[in-house]
């Protein structure tokens, strides 16, 4: 079996060590590159048409 990559996704929580060793062991196993990922919500811009709400 050829596998070329492996996404692993990493945060903060609890499960997300041993995630990453798991990952990494399959990685070396089938000679793969690991890819670690991760996300964040950003809050959504403020927009305003008032020539005054920068100052």
């Amino acid at each position: 079996m050829n596998v070329a990559s492996i996404m692993v996704s990493v945060d903060l929580g609890p499960a997300a060590a041993d995630r990453i060793q798991l990952a990494a062991s399959l990685a070396m196993r089938f000679e793969a590159e690991l890819v670690g990922v991760a996300a964040r919500q950003i809050s959504s811009p403020t927009y305003s048409t008032s020539i005054y709400a920068s100052l």
